[in-house]
């Protein structure tokens, strides 16, 4: 009996060899499930590299002090992380201060926290761009912190450990103390004009609660807070413009820091108030005999 062309070599094909039928079925599933897999890797990639493309758009907009392109990823990417680096993990804000792009840096401190909006304002002040420095520090977003003490505050911020890797100053810097230290004449009188001022240390033999448990936290960690209080104490800056009598101010720190120096190897900013102190007195004689 005959039987049609169609048929027949399907069925002895299932028939005779079950298990090239089961094979090929085997196969064939894989090769699905392979392409579905490439498929996915290929638009995964492919958002992923549209991803960095517009990240290192960003970073380069702000390290040229491109603002509209600045504006136009952030408008278009309401959710979009400004803490993207470069190659060489510096953030998008800090190549912004570094090269002084003032519109690109007001821009992005909109979308600061806290800390963020800290670490600007630290880093303009150690790079000396005071206008850069002046303009963090007018920002509506830092009055509100500072009204908080989320920044200006020496004393609670002892106990916090910064939260990001890119944190370059410790807990307790505040923008008066690094200010002072660096002696940024204008930046010190706006934060002083703001209400700011450096908290002095409490004495070596202090043995209240509060220095206890400070020494017993990290006993390194108090000994460089206090250094960094007395530098900012002892600079030029903050003497000549809180000090009624400079001259007597620089006298009596020095004499202080002397004692202190003998007791703590950490204090050896005695001769720079001493040589503050030196200037103060031939000036002060210069204009007596003139």
């Amino acid at each position: 009996m005959a039987t049609s062309g169609n048929h027949t070599p399907s069925g002895i094909q299932n028939k005779r060899f079950p298990h090239l039928t089961n094979a090929n079925m085997y196969g064939r599933a894989e090769l699905l499930g392979l392409r579905n897999s490439l498929y996915k890797s290929a638009y995964n990639n492919s958002s992923r590299n549209e991803q960095m493309n517009v990240n290192e758009k960003f970073v380069r907009a702000c390290e040229n002090g491109d603002y509209s392109t600045v504006h136009q990823i952030l408008r278009d990417n309401p959710k979009f992380n400004i803490d993207v680096t470069n190659q060489l993990g510096r953030t998008a804000m800090q190549l912004a201060i570094e090269k002084e792009h003032l519109e690109v840096v007001t821009h992005l401190l909109s979308q600061c926290d806290g800390q963020k909006m800290r670490e600007a304002i630290l880093l303009a002040i150690y790079l000396g761009h005071v206008q850069i420095a002046e303009a963090c520090l007018r920002h509506p977003k830092f009055k509100i912190l500072s009204e908080r003490r989320a920044i200006t505050a020496d004393e609670e911020a002892f106990w916090h450990t910064p939260s990001s890797n890119d944190a370059q100053f410790s807990p307790d810097i505040t923008p008066l103390i690094l200010a002072a230290q660096y002696n940024r004449t204008e930046i010190v009188q706006l934060l002083l004009m703001g209400g700011d001022r450096i908290t002095k240390p409490h004495d070596y033999h202090c043995k209240c609660l509060q220095c206890h448990h400070k020494f017993k936290f990290d006993s390194l960690r108090h000994a460089q807070s206090r250094l960094n209080a007395y530098r900012g104490l002892a600079s030029e800056s903050y003497i000549s413009l809180v000090s009624v009598d400079p001259i007597l101010t620089a006298f009596e720190l020095g004499r202080e820091l002397r004692d202190l120096s003998a007791k703590e190897k950490y204090f050896k900013v005695i001769q720079h108030v001493h040589t503050y102190w030196r200037l103060l007195s031939e000036e002060n004689v210069y204009f007596e005999f003139h």
